[in-house]
């Protein structure tokens, strides 16, 4: 996959979560903006996050060229107003 789609990804406005699959069959959720760094080459995503005010306890560095393809991960349904089903967004 080309570095300048997962940019196109990562500065999506709003951001949508999304994860990235390798071509050895593991994925990774990138779940904030801020969580990867696309390179010339490769991307680093940040893992196993403590908590918003911390680092990331580990990082992965991924090729570019083995990342298979890119998929928005399902949000949540929205909270609703009180008596109202809750809401799925796309």
């Amino acid at each position: 996959m080309a570095p300048n789609e997962i940019v196109a990804e990562i500065r999506q406005i709003p951001f949508e979560p999304f994860r990235m699959h390798v071509v050895d069959g593991t994925s990774y959720d990138v779940v904030h903006p801020d969580q990867c760094i696309v390179l010339l080459t490769s991307v680093v995503v940040g893992l196993e996050r403590v908590s918003e005010d911390e680092g990331f306890q580990r990082t992965v560095k991924i090729d570019c060229r083995l990342i298979s393809r890119i998929e928005p991960i399902d949000r949540p349904p929205t909270p609703s107003r009180k008596g109202e089903p809750p809401t799925l967004t796309a």
